[in-house]
């Protein structure tokens, strides 16, 4: 595993790493603070929903084109015999490295705002009128894994739509569409006594796309028939 990481880190600058890892997070999660200071649950959807723009604006700086036709910046790896094991890892890694960042942005703003002591105040009121008086510990991390595999699906489906081009202008286009996405799946919240079941969905979804990503990725790089 130790090595996969490096592999990884070796992919990357450590300008990139300090924005990803720290800047970008801190950033959301600071946003998310300030839309919450008045309705909490809105300051934990404006987390979910931006973080696919970031995401996929920061991946146009580690594997921008990649899936471009005519794409040839990573072509070197096929000189090497461990070059695609390495690509093939850093692809799976990066992947984990969007679900841990969407897991921990919208966590740390869900027990900030939690803590402020109106998080669950809002919840009861919100949802009083479908006769919920209150939400079970079991509830709270169903909708909480609701927020995160939105936000994750958004995130890798862009990346993976926006690594046909590395035009900035297309990114921003194909980021929108992540967020707009992501917004609209929040209706969804209106089935919040079927939240388990909408979990296990989006999980098979986000499956399905995953491996999409690093196959169609690797296909390219190796010289897949996919762009002849």
């Amino acid at each position: 595993m130790g090595k996969k990481v490096k592999s990884y880190l070796a992919f990357t600058s450590p300008l990139y790493r300090i924005a990803v890892y720290l800047l970008i997070p801190a950033g959301i999660v600071g946003i998310g603070l300030w839309a919450g200071r008045e309705s909490e649950v809105v300051g934990v959807i404006f987390v979910a929903v931006l973080l696919p723009v970031a995401e996929v604006l920061s991946d146009s700086w580690l594997f921008g084109g990649i899936q471009a036709k005519d794409a040839v910046k990573l072509d070197y790896l096929k000189t090497s015999g461990q070059g695609m094991r390495i690509l093939r890892s850093t692809l799976i890694l990066d992947l984990v490295r969007k679900f841990i960042t969407a897991l921990g942005t919208i966590l740390i703003c869900y027990l900030v705002l939690r803590a402020a002591g109106r998080y669950e105040d809002e919840i009861d009121i919100a949802f009083s009128r479908r006769g919920m008086m209150g939400m079970s510990g079991w509830e709270e991390v169903t909708l909480l894994l609701f927020f995160v595999l939105v936000s994750y699906l958004a995130s890798v489906a862009g990346t993976f739509l926006s690594r046909y081009g590395g035009m900035i202008w297309l990114n921003l286009t194909i980021g929108y569409c992540a967020a707009v996405f992501a917004a609209l799946c929040m209706f969804l919240l209106m089935f919040l006594n079927y939240m388990f079941i909408l979990d296990v969905f989006f999980c098979v979804l986000i499956l399905g796309v995953g491996i999409l990503t690093v196959r169609t990725a690797m296909r390219k790089v190796e010289g897949g028939s996919y762009d002849q």
